[in-house]
């Protein structure tokens, strides 16, 4: 295939792949694969990693929102109110659906993350960057016989295909 912006040719390649994603970080996908043109190094995905792409990340955004306690979350009362919305507007927004503010469910009850609300409050878009560093500090502790311990441990994320 050739390069639509240089003219170089594509390559075939089945390497690992890094993914920079602007609200998960850092994302190593192995196995699939993609092209890059030999001339400027432009890359081509086949749909098979942007779909391994898609679920990893998918994947990481929940394991990190996972690690914010309880207490920086909001009901979808709460959530709507705050919106200025009814709660049936909030749970027919597409743009929430589609992840523009982050949640998580807990016993089927969805709880939306107090950061990502306001941010959608002021913006329309709640997303964020959410690394292991940045969340870091925002884990849940709970207590048990050898003092505090972290309530989640440090996920790494390889997708082997």
């Amino acid at each position: 295939m050739k390069c639509y912006k240089c003219g170089g040719h594509y390559q075939e390649k089945h390497d690992s792949y890094i993914w920079d994603d602007p609200f998960v970080g850092k994302l190593q996908i192995k196995g699939q694969l993609y092209y890059q043109c030999t001339k400027c190094e432009d890359i081509l995905l086949s749909s098979e990693m942007a779909s391994e792409i898609d679920k990893t990340a998918r994947e990481r955004r929940q394991a990190l929102i996972s690690q914010f306690p309880l207490s920086d979350f909001l009901s979808a009362k709460q959530t709507a109110s705050l919106l200025g919305v009814t709660r049936q507007a909030l749970n027919k927004n597409r743009r929430i659906k589609r992840g523009f503010i982050y949640q998580s469910s807990l016993d089927g009850v969805n709880y939306y993350l107090k950061q990502s609300v306001v941010q959608y409050q002021k913006s329309q878009d709640g997303r964020f960057l959410l690394d292991s560093e940045s969340t870091a500090n925002k884990r849940a502790f709970h207590s048990c016989s050898s003092g505090l311990k972290p309530r989640y441990e440090p996920v790494s994320f390889v997708s082997d295909g």
